[in-house]
This record gives structure tokens, sequence and C-alpha cells, in this order.
């Protein structure tokens, strides 16, 4: 094994590697010199530029390469002191590593025992009388030279696992060449270890669900780190996805934002699949994500890749414009514990804890958090005399509710890992529900478990999500009240089992991976339901990259078996090429379909629709024969992160999208007065798949700047068309999805313990049509119109001791709306945007 090979190898030391934090684009600027140095045998300094990198920000590879270095260099106690850290760090390889702390042990006993004996056999021969306490006879000396010369052996022998490097370092005679350590052909190494690993290269999982760099990914890809979301005061996920280029946030009240990537927004949008570490949270029956609800806080999050584009090809259905997965730290990884607590206006209080640690083999990770927010705006004044009644009791709060989730791992060396995890968030939220329903409240219990197993090249995963609550008009009239007021149950039970193989076949390296699924899906007590649904669904996917010199060819494919969609309708493939036309830059061409299922609700709904006039109801039903929403995608990205100072992303893509399911034109009907549905009856509407096609298109431009220790700059633009096509209709501009977005930031981490962090985002206008009824009951469609908007946020945090564990920030988010005129909405029925203003206290342990 080559001695200059001297990073850890870093998909055996550590369970996913880390993506590049702001931290680590300083950390990794030293990590590089030093591993240059390292290579040129100038050991001491490249010790140096490691040690700063580990105290910027702790890594096992670069703990692993001080070591080593100080080995290259014969201080082995040095070199002993840091590979035990590394053992804290890399629990799964502490065998391997006790063997060459072991090993190099018994060289430093080796040389003493020799220096020893080397001593006491120079002293002048003693008289032949009884030795003085304390000194050694000749039997002692011969005994220490014969210790000496077993550990030698010992020595040795580590050495035939470690054959000589046969890149020899520069030669002696060489004037330039560094002064020579210790020998080096008998010191022991870790198998797969070497300097060439990156530390802190950038590494993504969601595309092809393996780890690989975003210079290889097959899908656009985008990174918010851990630190990204400290520095911006985000409070909410939602908060910080605004920096994501293409991605549209719309917040329709205070604990409902809506997410889209690529258009296509809209009330309980359910086109982007959200995942946390791989699991589906998004509600089936409904099919969307209640994105304030989740079972996490901000501090566990290790990572959010979002995938701009359709992912169906690997994770099915709901894939369709976009994949978010929220990868959190892995427990025990950075032992921590962190409280926060935020307060401020409106209405605004966020208290959270996050603990991690680890005890051998076993590591875990514990949070729980409580958040309440007023409601942005109130549309009703509920009175003691007022005829309409509320669904809370609280009108104020907009968002109030509690959470608490746990994981525990067990490592079982190299054999593999177990993990056990669960979660549940318990409150109130204020929602806007489709179309005429308009402003609705929720009390839910959200909860599941979960169980991973991964042994050697095999991932099986289990989880079972629980939901439980009631639904209704925020405030309505009593007769109201009967007829939408419902509670509901439902559940998930989802596994998965999956694999992957690597082989060459010549000049070619393969790499596949792929699984098997089922799924099913439960819904009862729900009034707006013909009755109990029970769904059961299976899958399969297989993805195959094939790597030809700079070349890579990566295919795709996924079947998803539906109970009511034939199979052919559920295929997603996908295919890509990608072309490193440098180390650090490539060109990818991409091309792939996606799908939305019909949801719960689409597919059996049974209910009467209130027209917005007192007693006439429209019925509403759902279709058992309904076709899946469909988009079909081509890209063209450019990616280069070419140097340690910048990363760039341009992406030009084209959407078709077709078989959208909305309702069908009201069929009049009028009946007598019909007492399930306390009205007259005067027509009946239902799901369809809409004969509208959309084509969209546009183009991406994504950069970030890393000019200086500590300062890191973002800026991204999109521009985007979309069309629609209606059949015996001239083409149309879709307006509901704006033709700019843009986004600016800048984070500085100074030197005084001061960060500060500013972000602009700008939004065009947009024309919504939405749909209503007129008096008599007759659907009606009306455009409405927003204004641009622009949201500006600013951040200062403050630690105030040297140890850096005290934490005092002050966020201003939509500061443009402290001024009434710079409040704005995000959709013609969303709630008009107030300023949040608020400080915050956080503590690390």
């Amino acid at each position: 094994m080559s001695s200059h090979r001297v990073a850890l190898a870093a998909l055996a030391i550590l369970l996913p590697l880390a993506a590049l934090a702001d931290p680590k684009d300083d950390a990794r600027k030293r990590f590089v010199e030093g591993v240059q140095l390292a290579r040129a045998g100038q050991y001491q300094e490249a010790i140096e530029l490691f040690r700063e990198a580990d105290g910027i920000f702790r890594h096992p590879a670069t703990t692993y390469n001080i070591a080593y270095a100080y080995q290259q260099l014969g201080e082995f106690e040095q070199a002993i002191q840091w590979y035990e850290l590394l053992i804290t760090q890399a629990p799964t390889r502490s065998d391997e590593i006790r063997g060459v702390v072991d090993e190099l042990q018994a060289r430093i006993d080796a040389e003493r025992a020799a220096a020893a004996a080397a001593a006491a056999a120079s002293e002048p021969a003693a008289a032949p009388t009884q030795p003085a306490a304390g000194s050694l006879g000749l039997e002692e000396v011969e005994r220490l030279r014969a210790i000496a010369a077993e550990l030698e052996k010992l020595a040795v022998a580590a050495a035939e696992r470690a054959p000589p490097d046969p890149a020899d370092p520069p030669s002696p005679s060489d004037p330039d060449a560094p002064s020579e350590p210790p020998p080096t052909d008998s010191l022991p190494e870790i198998e797969g270890a070497g300097f060439e690993m990156d530390a802190y290269e950038r590494v993504v999982v969601t595309a092809s669900r393996y780890g690989q760099a975003p210079l290889d990914s097959p899908s656009t890809i985008s990174l918010i780190t851990a630190d990204e979301i400290r520095l911006s005061g985000a409070t909410s996920i939602a908060d910080v996805m605004r920096r994501v280029v293409g991605v549209d946030v719309m917040n329709m009240a205070s604990g409902q934002p809506e997410i889209s990537i690529r258009g296509f927004n809209r009330e309980l949008n359910n086109k982007v699949l959200v995942l946390i570490d791989g699991r589906s949270v998004y509600w089936d029956f409904l099919g969307s994500t209640q994105w304030n609800r989740l079972p996490i806080v901000l501090e566990e999050i290790e990572r959010i890749e979002v995938i701009r584009g359709p992912g169906s090809a690997v994770y099915g259905a709901n894939a369709v414009t976009g994949v978010v997965n929220i990868i959190t730290k892995t427990p025990g990884e950075n032992p921590e514990t962190i409280a926060r607590l935020d307060y401020g206006s409106p209405g605004y209080m966020r208290g959270s804890v996050f603990t991690n640690g680890r005890a051998g083999e076993t590591a875990w990770r514990l949070s729980a958090s409580y958040t309440q927010h007023e409601r942005w705006e109130r549309t009703e004044e509920i009175t003691e005399n007022s005829s309409l009644s509320p669904v809370l009791e609280n009108q104020n709060l907009g968002l109030q509710q509690i959470q608490g989730a746990g994981r525990i791992d067990r490592s079982f060396g190299d054999l593999g890992v177990v993990s056990l995890s669960g979660g549940f968030v318990d409150g109130t939220a204020e929602i806007y529900n489709i179309g005429v329903l308009g402003n609705y409240a929720m009390d839910t219990t959200d909860a599941y478990v979960r169980a991973d197993a991964t042994f050697g090249p095999v991932h099986a995963r289990v989880f079972y999500n629980y939901l439980q609550g009631s639904t209704g008009p925020w405030a309505g009239l009593p007769a109201e009240r009967r007829l939408l007021d419902s509670d509901f149950l439902a559940t998930t039970f989802d596994a998965e089992l999956e694999s992957f193989g690597e082989f060459s076949t010549g000049s070619i390296d393969h790499r596949i991976n792929g699984g098997i699924g089922y799924r099913r899906k439960y819904i009862g007590n729900f009034d707006y339901l013909e009755g109990e649904v029970v769904e059961h669904h299976f899958n399969a996917f297989v993805n195959h990259e094939a790597s030809i010199g700079k070349v890579k060819l990566i295919g795709s494919l996924r079947a998803d078996r539906h109970p009511l969609i034939d199979l052919d309708r559920t295929l997603s493939p996908r295919g890509a090429i990608i072309g490193r036309v440098a180390k650090d830059t490539s060109l990818r061409l991409t091309g792939g379909t996606a799908f939305r299922v019909p949801t719960l609700v689409e597919s059996y709904m049974d209910f009467g629709l209130p027209s917005g006039v007192d007693g006439v109801v429209v019925e509403d039903f759902g279709s058992r024969a309904l076709f899946p929403e469909r988009i079909l995608t081509f890209e063209a990205g450019f990616h280069d992160e070419s140097s340690l100072y910048h990363t760039v992303d341009v992406t030009v893509f084209y959407n078709r999208v077709s078989n959208l399911i909305g309702l069908r034109p009201l069929d009049p009907r009028f009946s007598p007065y019909s007492p399930r549905h306390e009205g007259f009856i005067v027509g009946e509407t239902g799901w369809v798949n809409l004969a509208d096609v959309y084509h969209g298109g546009g183009v991406e431009v994504d950069g970030k700047l890393f000019p200086a220790d500590g300062l890191d700059i973002f800026a991204n633009l999109n521009v985007q068309r979309i069309f629609q096509d209606t059949p015996g209709q001239d083409l149309q501009v879709d307006r509901s999805t704006s033709l700019i977005k843009a986004n600016a930031g800048v984070q500085y981490r100074t030197p005084y313990r001061v960060d500060l962090s500013t972000a602009a985002h700008f939004v065009g206008p947009q024309t919504w049509v939405l749909r209503g009824f007129d008096e008599g009951g007759d659907i009606l469609f009306t455009p409405r119109s927003i204004p641009s908007r622009f949201l500006f946020n600013a951040r200062v945090a403050a630690r105030p001791f040297a140890d850096d564990k005290l934490e005092l920030a002050v966020t201003g988010w939509n500061m443009l709306a402290l001024a009434d005129a710079g409040r704005s909405r995000e959709h013609p029925n969303g709630q008009l945007l107030r300023a949040r203003i608020f400080g915050s206290v956080s503590y690390s342990f």
C-alpha cells in the first residue's frame, strides 16, 4: 500500500460522508494544502495545516492524516494520541485502529528497551561484588536485550502487512528534499487508508440513492448545509428553502407554507416528494406535506438535498417536480447538546433541545421542541354574540405544537449497523384548503416508528406513519360545522429492501443498485370519503451507472403496482450522460419521466361541497378511473467547482405536464332538500384528468463564492415560462408561476465571535385563475393578480465567551413589512405577511 496515500478511505470509516458546510469550506482549503505538502514529504508543515483544519471543523480523515504524518516523522507517541481520538470518531474501525496503536506502542517499547540495554552495556564493568541497589547486573542487561529483540520482531511482523511504498519519497541527495524521517517501510497502516481522500468533499445521496459527487449526479441538485441553516436565522425548513434556485415558497398562513419546484404551486401542494433520511412524510390521503409539522428540529439537520426535476425513477409516486431529502446528523458522530430559545413577534416562540452521544458501539440522538406562531392576519372577528363558531379555542395562533423524536444506532463492527427511531408532532395549525373550502384548521397527532438494518451491501427499512385528528372550517356557521367538520385516522406501513454491487467489464466500471418495496395505505373515520379505504402498493427499481473514462452513463427504471392503475402507466425511466470536461467540471444531459398517483381523496371522495350560497350544495365525487399525472423532462446542466473558492451550476430545462387532476365542470342537477347535506343539491362535480397540456421551460443559474475565511456569498436566478395548451383554444401563458425569481445573500463568520448574515428574495408578479361559484351555483373562474414581492432577512449573532458555547442572536424576517406598504400576499387567498423579529439564546454543552 502506498505510504503517501494518507487520507482515510471515507466510505470505510464513515456512515454517510459529510456534505460541505460553510466552515468546512475554510477547513477544506487547509486540508487540501496539507495533503499536497504531505505528498511532498513535508510532514511537519502538513501537520500544521491539518491541525488548523481540525480546529475549524473536525473530521475523521483529518484526524487520521495528523496521526499518520506524526507516524512518518517517527513521533510515535503523538501519533498514538491522534489514533486514540480516531477510535472515538470511527468506532466501526476500532479493532483495526487499535492494532495500529499496539504495533506503534511495541515500536516505542522496543526502542526504549534497546536504548536502556545499550546504556547499561556501555557502563564500565563493575567489581565482582554485590551490585548496588538500583544498578543493573549482567543478567538484567541480557534480559533487556532479549525483550528489545522480541519487540523488534513484532514491529517487523507488522511491516509484512504494510509492504514498502513503490513511490519512494524524495531522495536525500536532493538539496531541496526535506529532512529524512525515520524509515517508514516497517510502519503499520490502516487497510484502505491513504492521503488521496478529500475529507470535505461535496457528496449527495438523493439522486441515485448512494453517495456521489454533485459533479456525477444524474439530476440537478442543490445543497443546504447545517451551517447555512444556523446562520440564516431560519425558524423552519420552509424559510431556508427560499434560498434554493427554482423553488417557490408560498405562505398561505403562519402554519402553512407550500413549496413547489419549477412551478405548479397551489394550496396543499402535492407534486414534491419530501423525505427525512429517505422516509416519505407526505400525508397519503391528501398527497401533501405539512412542512411546519415535521418531527425534527433544525439543529439535528446535517443537510438538505433538493433535486430540481423528476425523481420517480428511483422514488416512485409523487416525485413529480422534485425531491427534498432532509438528512439528519448521524448519532454519536459529533457528541453535543444544544438548547435554544426564540422569542419575538408576531406572537412567535420556539424552544428546542437536541442531544446526541455515544457509548461504545451504541449511539443515540434525541430532540424535543415547542413552537407557537400568531396568525399573520385575522380575517374575521368572533365574539360571544357572533353566529360563527370556531373549530379551535385559541383564535390568535396559527400554529401551536410540541414535537419529540429519538434514534438509537447499534454498530456491529465491520458487519453492519442497526437503527431504531421514532417521533411525534402534536398540535394545531391553520391551513387553507383547496378552492372554495378556504380557511380551515387542524388538530392532529402525527407519529412514526422506523427500523433500519445495513449489513454489507444490503439495506432494509420499515416504517409506520400514524396520523389522527380533526379538521373543519376555521370559523363557520353551525350548519357548515355539522356538514364539514370531520375526524380522520390515516396510517401508512412501508417496507423496502435494497442492495448494490460493483464490477468491471474491460475498461468499463459498473455500479448497480436496486430494490423492492411494499406500501399499505389506510384512511378511516373521514366523512369526506365514501368509507374506510385500504390500498396495497408494490414497487421495484434498478439504477445502473457505467463509467467509461471521463464519461458516465446512467439508466434508471422504476415500476409501481397500484391497485387502480395499470402498470404501464407507472413506469418511470430516466437516462443521463455525464462527462467530466475537466477534473472538477462536468456537463450533463438528462431525460426522464415522473408521475403522481391520485390521492385517496381524489379516488374515493363523496361529500357535499358548499357553493358559497346558503343552503345550496354541490355533490363532489372521487373517481377510481383516474390516470396518474405525468411529467416529461429534458435537462442540460453545467457544474463547476474547479477551485476552492466557488461553485457554479447552470441548468436549462423543458417540462411537459399532462393528465393533471382537477374538478370537472358542474353538471346541473336540482334535487329536493337533502337532509344529509342540509341543503338543496344544484349539481354534481368530481375529480377528472384535465385535457390541458402544459409546456414549460427555463434556465437556472446558481453560484456560491467563498472568497475568504468565514465569508460565503450566494446568488441565483430562475427564469421560467409555462404555457397552457387547451384543446380548441390558443396557447396561453400560465401566469401563476412567476417569470423571474432571484435570491442573494451573504454570511460572514467574523474572527471576533460575531456572525452576520443577510438574504434577499425576489418573486415576480403572478396572476391566478381561481375557481368558485356564482349566485346560481354555477362554476365561475376569476383571475386574481398579486404584485411582485421582495423579502429581506438579516441576522446578527455573538458568542461572548471564548469557548463559543453561548450564542445570542437577533433575527429580522421580511423586514420591509415593518412598514404597511412592504406587506404582501403570496397567494390571492393567502394572508398578508408581516415582519417577524425575534431574539435567540442558544447554549451548547
